[in-house]
């Protein structure tokens, strides 16, 4: 009976403080916000990542993470009503994902889809602002030099003057193209670069054998067969093949297609075979590396309505016009640059389910940026009796929040 005792007490003693529902540890998501959600009986105090997070009365508790690109590291700290502390680690990767690459074709994703997702995750590719990657689309010089000085590591140059005549330092792409004319790996003609020109699959091909700091010998056997000897890229070619860094277009014939430009889905395939990227990428998908506080994701707690006032507090059905004024207060943990939109659902007196709410000092708005949101209307209605009117914020990631005024229309 002793012993028994002993055991119950040690498994109480054992207990944990909180448990998580969401996310598992070492979850793997394309999505840019995850909501974290738990529950505990006896919690006094919750943080995650040293922001405080409100639980509720039953306990449970829920906050949004906004995750970085690649690795992210969510610590929960919970202390009971006893003074009891615990911390628990949630690893989760996040992948950045386009919607064109995501299109199936039949029942497969495109054939370079892994390589654009973890080399876009890394930082060394890139999509458009639209979203899209665009597979297809011709790789540009200016792309070739970027991506090649991220996937070499190159470090970053600080320009004083402008590297080309068409490449201004203040360019986003001045310093990984400076850095690339500086090791002689890519150059341009009579001052200029050519950013936005394409590259022809020859081309590229000589590029990677200029940073593989050899030449192939002269008696090296061609290895396509539209890539003759006499082709003045033909070592090239044929010394980037040796190395494994590029293949042909054909699995069942040995074809290189050197007159044509290389798209953006071949350019992360030739990348991703780098062995610095290769080392990246395993340390990319290895949960036991690379969690730390450095790699903390954001955290943001849903939006709320302070208050809903609504004025008058009733009109009267005899009126055939009715002024009606409502201001609701709402706060966010990030600000109001947080706020996408607040909304009233004024259907009960005529009006939209959806109409909008001003924070501009104007439509009614006593100030701007005062986190008072005002929505002023003329309403007449025939049904007398409580009318309800439901206040709804939504924040730039999604999480919503409503709270519900209430007015009176009399006889």
């Amino acid at each position: 009976m002793a012993l028994l005792l002993w055991g119950l007490l040690c498994a109480t003693a054992s207990a944990a403080i909180f448990e998580i529902a969401e996310p598992k540890d070492k979850t793997t998501t394309y999505q840019g916000v995850l909501y974290l959600k738990g529950q505990s009986s006896n919690l006094s105090a919750l943080t995650v990542n040293g922001t405080s997070i409100d639980v509720k009365p039953d306990g449970t508790f829920i906050c949004g993470l906004v995750l970085r690109r690649g690795k992210n590291l969510v610590q929960v700290t919970g202390w009971d009503k006893s003074g009891k502390v615990e911390t628990k680690n949630i690893r989760v990767l996040h992948l950045i994902v386009f919607p064109d690459v995501e299109q199936k074709y039949g029942e497969r994703y495109h054939w370079a889809r892994r390589e654009i997702i973890t080399l876009s995750t890394l930082g060394i590719v890139e999509g458009f602002p639209d979203g899209n990657y665009y597979v297809d689309r011709e790789l540009s010089r200016g792309e070739v030099a970027t991506y090649l000085a991220r996937a070499k590591n190159l470090p970053k140059v600080y320009l004083q003057t402008d590297p080309f005549t068409d490449v201004p330092k203040e360019h986003w792409r001045a310093p990984y193209i400076a850095a690339i004319a500086n090791q002689g790996w890519m150059s341009g003609k009579a001052g200029a670069f050519g950013m936005d020109e394409g590259l022809r699959r020859e081309q590229v091909a000589g590029i990677v054998a200029k940073i593989e700091g050899k030449k192939a010998s002269e008696d090296i056997e061609a290895l396509f067969y539209d890539v003759p000897k006499s082709d003045p890229y033909a070592y090239s070619i044929a010394l980037v093949r040796k190395r494994g860094l590029i293949k042909g277009v054909s699995k069942q014939t040995p074809l290189f297609d050197p007159n044509r430009a290389m798209t953006r889905a071949e350019g992360a395939i030739l990348f991703s075979r780098f062995s610095f990227v290769k080392q990246m990428q395993k340390w990319l998908y290895d949960f036991n590396q690379g969690y730390n506080k450095a790699t903390l994701s954001g955290i943001n707690t849903q939006p709320r309505i302070i208050w809903v006032n609504i004025t008058p507090p009733q009109i009267s059905l005899l009126n055939e016009t009715n002024q009606v004024n409502i201001v609701a207060k709402v706060e966010d943990r990030e600000g109001l640059k947080n706020i996408v939109n607040v909304r009233a659902d004024i259907s009960q007196l005529g009006g939209p389910p959806d109409a909008l709410l001003e924070d501009s000092g104007k439509m009614g708005d006593a100030k701007a940026d005062d986190g008072q949101f005002t929505l002023s209307f003329i309403t007449s209605t025939e049904v007398w009796g409580d009318k309800f009117i439901d206040v709804t914020v939504l924040d730039k990631y999604g999480w919503e929040a409503a709270a519900r005024g209430t007015i009176t229309v009399v006889r």
